[in-house]
């Protein structure tokens, strides 16, 4: 479990918001010229949306995320982590989670929604087996209107295993399981023992080389 502090966060100008800075300043240099109060009224708006935008992301960064990694995850299946807040108020964003496979870089995207207490969260499925070593992620925040960026990058040490997807148990009856479990020669792949699994075919092997029942 990590505790993300949004207050290690900076706010930065998205281009949509400075393309909206620059026009309302150009507005307000054509109301003052002409007078127009209508022009004058729709400038204030738009300062108006700048400011809530920004006093918003502020209000956010006296929050803080909690994100649970999982340790293991079958290939895949989703998202490796899930995330909690104490926030009553909407938060939508990305994280970025910079991953080391066999001393190469993989990066994996996830999009998230906290909206009335409820998580939604999508994003890339480890599709490659193996162990995983995330190095650290990168938080962005454009909420509620993408006109100012609230950015973090958070330094984590934590390992994922992602495994093979084990399609066989789903389909295979109890007499095939038991004349499958008596052949000692047909292998597939290595995954974590369950308890209910036939002994005989544990691999004792790679438990006397890794410690770990397989």
């Amino acid at each position: 479990m990590m505790n993300i502090q949004l207050k290690d966060c900076k706010i930065f100008f998205s281009k949509a918001g400075i393309y909206l800075l620059l026009f309302a300043l150009g507005l307000a240099s054509s109301s003052h010229l002409t007078g127009s109060n209508i022009l004058l009224l729709l400038d204030f708006l738009l300062f108006g949306l700048l400011g809530l935008n920004f006093i918003y992301l502020k209000k956010l960064k006296s929050y803080s995320i909690e994100l649970d990694l999982m340790s293991q995850i079958q290939e895949d299946s989703g998202s490796p982590l899930e995330l909690k807040s104490q926030t009553i108020i909407p938060l939508r964003g990305k994280l970025q989670l910079n991953w080391k496979r066999c001393n190469q870089k993989v990066s994996t995207m996830i999009d998230f929604l906290n909206f009335g207490g409820q998580w939604s969260i999508s994003g890339d499925s480890m599709l490659l087996r193996g162990e995983y070593h995330l190095e650290d992620l990168l938080l962005e925040i454009e909420f509620p209107f993408p006109l100012f960026m609230m950015r973090g990058n958070y330094r984590v040490q934590s390992s994922l295993l992602v495994y093979p997807k084990d399609n066989q148990n789903d389909t295979l009856d109890a007499e095939y399981q038991k004349i499958y479990a008596s052949n000692d020669n047909e292998f597939s792949h290595f995954r974590d023992y369950l308890v209910g699994d036939p002994v005989n075919l544990i691999s004792w092997k790679e438990f006397a080389r890794t410690d770990k029942l397989m």
